[in-house]
């Protein structure tokens, strides 16, 4: 159902105007439109309250059709008093909105629409249920409606609207489609069989808040349904639908649009599996597409609990997703996903209470199959829909494509099936409810009361009326309330012994609970059990109720009971030969007696009783004897007897009526039993006579070519009791193919007969007296045997012709007695790859469109008549013309800029390629088309005046006789603008006066729009006079770094823009300054290590090499502050050195500086100690003692020595592992120090050590 691009504007300003309905949605919208209403247009009121309108007659148009009430306006809602099809003369518009239309009224088979398109047409608020609108194709070529293209029901430009248990199919378009809606659902419905001559796709739909629900789509090649945004990304919200045998697609497009897919079941069928394709697309469900090329135009969406038979979607649901081919899946499956920010997939919200059950997959096929379209009364055509899908089978396929269950005309399955109409109930007030309904729901019939609110809320009386009509199928778990209940029959009278069922009727006839409770006044007298079974016990009379279990609603019934020693019937009467005293028979009502049966007897006629004896009978005739009697002894006979001796009288011909009546005692005294009256008459026979000669019926008298088996019939003759046929070749019949008498009935059918051989026939008839005379002769002709044709010889096109395109006609010559031909066409020479198996071609040739570009095709042809088929011709080959390769386009290069305004478009010729089309565009997704050119016959196009300084897109396809290629990748170039000298460039960083590292120094300015590159100048004058450190006028961009700068130093930048047309000023002049350079690293000394006790005067001093280090200067001094004695050595180029005749006994202190480019760096200063002569060191070495306390300690230790200790003194504590954990220098110690001691410390034994000169203590301390 393509749309015009024209249409396309008018569109989207129709669905501009109902932006206020979109903004409003869920505002005091809580009652649905009927119980069972779901999705987006679940909120629609429809008529409601409005006028009721009666549809009384099937007429297109005038009082009392359906287009008279459609047509009508205000609201209203519709109602049917007829059921049938009604044969449309043009489309059946909906044009006035507050509409409900309920289908389920008409009485009998509902209401089929045919030949023309039901549509809803610029309007809004509609509500239809339980229509079936079959389109077919009668009307396609009609001279002024024609019905080709057209859809079978169709939404325009309207919204808020629910459809509800419609049937649709016959669509020469698509079945059923939304053409820009908003709000509207489409529920409980079924698509079918869009016709394959024209058409056979399934819904196309476009618009905004759109609901599939329950939805069965079947016998369809594609779009079940189809996914458009020709008016934008709307929401599409599809669940719980079912979809059997797509010929090729299910759900397919998409493009732009937000879709869930949820709980959906799709099983594929014949069509599915026998398609080339079967392998993929059987596990298939969705077929998301691309706009002209663009990925970005790919839909969103989302998907949850859809099933296949054939593939696991219950593992990952995008198993069952296909696009457009292998590469596209690779590249943009994952861009089809709806996701949120995080990566999580995620559904399109819907608002809350949308929809009222969350059936899964499996509940959904099942709820469909019981309940989905017009399926109050289903018509032969969904009952063989519902079949199908159930089975998984077909039962047609195309006449002329030969798909299965995808048929090609509505002939192919039958046409329109008849649907009977009722009788409608009576409506008095003609408000639409019947009387009896209003009588048992509390109403006045005689008062039009619809659209008051009297038994409901929410709903008008005449919608409760309409909706409890369905309500086992829209709300099959709801509670129907019990209002009342009536006992049939009101009264009873039964014999003893005897049982009688009755009856209770609940009102409404369809409440939920029809629990009935049994209860009987006196069990003595009858019983009655849960079901109503009543059973007389004893004489006498009781009383039987009623009870519902939903309201407690009675009625009762009085039941008398008639005792079994009472009961007296008369049961028969016999007819008596009084002159013997014999039964003759048994007289019954009606009886017609021959006269010469009891000729010449005096007759008498006795009444059979029960019980035999009885108290009195009374027995009378009339007619041509009158007589009556009572008899008070058995046997009761009316004329009486003596013991048994019967008296009798003769009997005349006439009518007699002979009536009895027992009494329960003497001379009709007592209780009266029943009287039972019959009629009989006694009448003289005719002499009977042969019966009248039979007429011949059928075969008709020198019929041709009739086939071997033959039905023979004649008139029935009124006194024939049996018939005789003969059957011969000759027509003398000398001899016989059949001679059968005794023929009890007027027909028989003969088999085996010969072929081609004249038969002869006649009949006679017979009964007890004789035979009649033979009937006229008639003869017949059985059809020749016929040869069955030899093979055709194939004309065209000629064996291994290549390049076929457009209408391809096969041909073939006509064999002798050929009447009709099979046609076979194939990917493989082997025929299993068959794309088409055509029968009961009537000609020589037959055409074929639309094969598959570039493919090699393999055909054949046999022919057959009534004696059988030929082989196969012999096999022949052509190949369709192969379709062009999209065109590789070669300049301007994508994204070239500065192209002039004229600019001559080039790309590579396509070999087989007879044109080109070119699009050129402002925009990348070509809604607006700046040029569209087709039939370029060149690998070229110019373009003149095109804008300055503007960027456009261009794609190239090419074209064949065999079609179109896809378009090539989309490129661009800019055009530039007219060259003026440009404006002076902004600086930007550093900024003024920023201080930077002279290492890589990023200058940034503003980039200039007209500018080809820049100018930038670095100087150490403001005035740059001199000293042009960087000059470079050959930058293209808008900024540079430069490494060249000396740190610490104060630099000056400008910077110009440069065109072809000239330069602009220097910009404003910013200062820059460079940090110094870091210091050098500090030299790590290496010995004499630091602290240390050497015995020797010559030391050799050495440390580590310093990176960039030209030379090291070493001081040593006795003085830690290099104050006094300092010993400088420079300039040394190695990393040691070494210094002799140091005096013992001294302690010294040494460094080390590293110098070079960079600033100098300084060393830690280490110390080092010279011992002392022997002599000194002995009047130094006294032993000393210590004492530690407080020992246990915690955060405070206390050392006392015996003697001073002079010169630097060790003090190392170390834990019981032999880690030490404290160490400290100390110089010149007297009698005692305090140490601190960390309060982290983990309790234990410690092990202070006291080391100095000519000292080594050590002691043990613990920590509490």
């Amino acid at each position: 159902m393509p749309v015009p691009m024209r249409k396309i504007l008018l569109i989207l300003i129709w669905l501009i105007s109902f932006l206020p309905v979109t903004l409003s949605f869920g505002q005091n919208q809580s009652i649905p439109s009927f119980p069972g209403a779901e999705g987006f247009g679940k909120y629609a009121t429809g008529g409601r309250g409005g006028m009721v309108y009666i549809v009384t007659s099937l007429n297109d148009s005038g009082l009392g059709s359906l287009r008279w009430a459609l047509e009508a306006k205000g609201p209203r809602i519709v109602v049917f008093e007829v059921s049938g099809t009604i044969e449309l003369k043009s489309k059946l518009n909906i044009s006035n909105g507050d509409l409900t239309i309920a289908g389920q009224t008409a009485p009998g088979d509902g209401i089929t629409l045919k030949n023309y398109p039901l549509r809803i047409l610029n309007t809004n608020n509609v509500i239809i249920r339980f229509i079936r609108s079959r389109l077919g194709d009668l009307y396609v070529d009609h001279p002024t409606f024609p019905t080709n293209k057209e859809d079978a029901f169709e939404i325009v430009r309207s919204s808020n609207a629910i459809i509800d248990h419609c049937s649709f199919s016959w669509g020469t378009d698509e079945v059923a489609s939304i053409a820009t809606g908003l709000d509207i659902t489409i529920q409980n419905s079924i698509i079918s069989e869009a016709l394959g001559n024209h058409n056979p796709l399934g819904s196309l739909n476009y618009g905004d808040r759109l609901s599939y629900y329950q939805n069965l789509y079947v016998h369809n090649l594609i779009r079940n349904p189809s996914i458009s945004s020709l008016t934008g990304s709307g929401l599409h919200d599809i669940r719980n639908i079912v979809v059997y045998n797509y010929g090729f697609r299910a759900i397919d497009n998409g493009p732009n649009c937000k879709v869930n897919v949820y709980n959906s079941y799709f099983k594929p069928g014949p069509a599915t599996l026998a398609h080339e394709e079967a392998s993929s697309i059987s596990k298939k469900f969705l077929n998301p597409t691309m706009l002209d090329g663009n990925s970005e135009t790919y839909g969103k969406f989302y998907l949850e609990g859809n099933f296949m038979p054939t593939v696991d979607l219950l593992k990952d649901q995008w198993l069952g997703v296909r696009l457009e081919n292998g590469t596209n899946q690779k590249l943009y499956l994952e861009n089809c996903k709806n996701k949120d920010e995080n990566g999580n997939l995620v559904p399109f919200e819907i608002p809350i209470g949308l929809y009222s059950k969350n059936l899964n997959a499996q509940e959904a096929y099942e709820e469909v199959l019981a309940n989905v379209g017009a399926s109050l009364v289903r018509d032969n055509v969904d009952k063989r829909l519902i079949n199908e899908l159930k089975t998984g089978t077909t039962t047609f396929q195309g006449s002329n494509s030969g798909l299965l269950g995808i048929i090609d005309s509505q002939n192919d399955v039958g046409g329109w099936p008849e649907l009977k109409s009722l009788t409608a109930p009576k409506d008095t007030d003609r408000d639409g409810i019947p009387d009896n309904w209003e009588i048992e729901n509390g109403l006045d019939p005689n008062k039009a009361d619809d659209s008051l609110y009297s038994l409901n809320q929410d709903y008008t009386n005449i919608e409760v009326y309409i909706n409890s009509m369905v309500s086992h199928i829209s709300e099959p778990n709801s509670t129907i309330k019990t209002s009342g209940i009536a006992v049939d029959p009101e009264e009873l009278s039964l014999e003893i012994g005897k049982n009688y069922q009755m009856k209770a009727d609940l009102s409404p006839s369809n409440a939920t609970d029809k629990t009935v409770f049994w209860t009987i006044s006196n069990s003595q007298i009858a019983t009655v059990n849960s079901s109503g079974l009543v059973t007389a016990v004893n004489s006498g009379t009781a009383t039987i109720t009623a009870k519902t279990q939903d309201g407690g609603f009675t009625d009762s019934s009085t039941i008398t009971v008639i005792g079994s020693e009472n009961s007296m019937i008369v049961k028969s009467f016999t007819l008596i030969d009084a002159s013997n005293n014999n039964e003759i028979l048994e007289i019954s009502d009606g009886m017609k007696i021959d006269s010469e049966l009891i000729q010449n007897l005096n007759l008498n006629m006795r009444a059979n009783t029960s019980p035999t004896i009885v108290g009195s009978l009374f027995m009378s005739i009339t007619g041509p004897i009158t007589h009556s009697t009572t008899e008070n002894v058995a046997p009761y006979a009316l004329f009486g007897d003596s013991n048994g001796n019967y008296s009798g009288r003769p009997f005349s011909t006439g009518d007699y009526t002979l009536t009895a009546t027992p009494y329960q005692e003497a001379n009709k005294g007592g209780m009266e039993g029943e009287t039972i009256s019959i009629k009989f008459s006694i009448i003289e026979v005719e002499e009977k006579t042969v019966p009248d000669q039979p007429v011949l019926v059928t075969p008709i008298d020198k019929t041709l070519n009739l086939s071997n088996t033959i039905d023979f019939q004649w008139n029935i003759i009124e006194d024939a009791v049996t018939y005789h046929i003969q059957l011969s070749e000759k027509s003398d019949f000398t001899t016989f193919f059949l001679d059968q008498d005794n023929l009890a009935s007027n027909q028989i059918q003969i088999s085996d007969l010969k072929s081609g051989i004249q038969y002869y026939w006649r009949v006679r008839a017979s009964n007890e007296v004789g035979y009649s005379n033979w009937s006229t002769i008639w003869s017949f002709t059985t059809k020749a045997t016929i040869k069955a044709p030899t093979a055709p010889v194939l004309l065209g096109p000629e064996n291994l012709s290549s390049g076929l395109t457009g209408t391809i006609s096969l041909k073939w010559t006509k064999p002798e007695n050929a009447e009709v031909y099979r046609v076979q066409i194939a990917k493989d020479e082997a025929f299993t790859r068959k794309q088409f198996d055509l029968y009961n071609i009537p000609t020589e040739t037959f055409d074929i469109n639309n094969l598959e570009a570039g493919t090699t095709f393999y055909w054949r042809v046999n022919a057959s008549n009534e004696g059988g088929s030929s082989d196969f011709s012999e096999t022949w080959k052509f190949e369709t013309l192969k379709g062009p390769t999209a065109p590789n386009l070669v300049s301007p290069a994508d994204g070239q800029p500065n192209m002039d305004t004229s600019v001559r478009l080039e790309w590579e010729t396509v070999i087989g390629a007879d044109s080109y089309r070119l699009h050129v565009s402002d925009t990348r997704d070509f809604s607006v088309r700046i040029i569209d050119q087709a039939n370029i016959s060149e690998n070229l196009f110019s373009l003149q005046n095109l804008e300055e300084g503007k960027i456009y897109y261009w794609r190239v396809r090419s074209s064949n006789k065999a079609g179109n290629s896809i378009y090539s990748n989309i490129w661009s170039f800019t055009t530039k603008i007219s060259l003026i000298a440009p404006t002076t460039p902004e600086l930007v960083s550093p900024i003024q006066s920023a201080t930077v590292n002279a290492t890589n120094v990023a200058f940034e300015w503003k980039a200039v729009n007209t500018a080809e590159k820049y100018q930038i100048q670095v100087s150490k004058f403001s005035n740059f006079s001199q000293e042009i450190v960087v000059n470079n006028n050959g930058v293209t961009g808008n900024k540079i770094n430069i490494a060249t700068l000396e740190p610490d130093q104060v630099y000056f930048w400008r910077v110009r823009a440069i065109n072809a047309s000239g330069s602009s000023p220097y910009s404003a002049v910013w200062l820059v300054k460079t940090e110094p350079l870091p210091p050098l690293a500090s030299p790590l000394l290496v010995s004499p290590a630091n602290r240390i006790m050497v015995d020797t005067t010559s030391i050799a001093f050495v440390w580590e090499m310093v990176p960039e280090a030209d030379n090291y200067q070493l001081e040593v001094s006795k003085d830690s502050t290099f104050q006094e004695g300092l010993m400088q050595y420079k300039e040394l180029s190695y990393t040691n050195y070494i210094l002799d005749s140091l005096e013992s006994g001294e302690k010294y202190f040494w460094r080390v500086q590293a110098n070079g480019k960079r600033p100098s760096s300084q060393s830690e200063t280490w110390s080092f100690t010279i011992e002392e002569d022997l002599s000194v060191l002995l009047a130094r070495s006294s032993p000393v003692k210590i004492k530690a306390y407080p020992n246990p300690f915690e955060d405070i230790l206390h050392l006392e020595f015996s003697r001073t200790i002079e010169g630097e003194v060790i003090i190392s504590i170390m834990d019981s592992n032999g880690i030490t954990v404290f160490e400290e220098a100390v110089n010149d110690i007297k009698e005692s120090i305090t140490l601190e001691i960390p309060t982290d410390w983990p309790k234990g034994v410690y092990v202070i050590r006291v080391q100095g000169f000519g000292i080594f203590e050590s002691k043990k301390i613990i920590k509490n």
